[in-house]
């Protein structure tokens, strides 16, 4: 597992919110478009269904480029609860560190884990670490960038 890393997420957390939408999405698609960039292949993004606090399920779905799309499936997988089979190999798990660790079965997958964003001196900040995924040293800097152009 790579250590922790921050980035500045202020104007993500403002857009977010001025746009009604959901920011953990947002900060996927930041995030696996980042990745693109630097060269990974991402095909589909999955994460915990955190909207039902009583099934535990990893959902997927395709990386659309477009983030209009991408909240849209997102969105409707997350209130049908659409089931997940088997996660592909291009596939990045996002996962908030906040609930625990990661299913054994999902060790061997290229994953996020996400923590709760944190407020310093008016600003907006989100750490994250990875397992299964080795970044270089722009990565966080792009991530700021994109999230700036979000």
């Amino acid at each position: 597992m790579q250590e922790n890393f921050k980035i500045n997420v202020t104007q993500l957390v403002e857009k977010v919110k001025t746009r009604n939408l959901l920011f953990y999405p947002a900060i996927m698609h930041v995030f696996a478009q980042a990745l693109r960039v630097s060269g990974y292949r991402v095909d589909c993004s999955a994460y915990l269904n955190t909207l039902n606090k009583d099934n535990k399920d990893i959902l997927y779905q395709a990386l659309e480029t477009d983030f209009s799309t991408y909240f849209d499936t997102y969105i409707r997988n997350c209130f049908c609860n659409r089931p997940t089979g088997d996660l592909t190999q291009n596939t990045i798990l996002f996962f908030p560190a906040n609930l625990g660790t990661v299913d054994e079965k999902y060790k061997n997958i290229s994953t996020f884990l996400i923590y709760p964003v944190e407020e310093i001196n008016n600003e907006h900040f989100i750490k994250f670490s990875t397992a299964n995924i080795l970044l270089n040293a722009d990565f966080t800097d792009l991530c700021e960038e994109l999230a700036e152009l979000f």
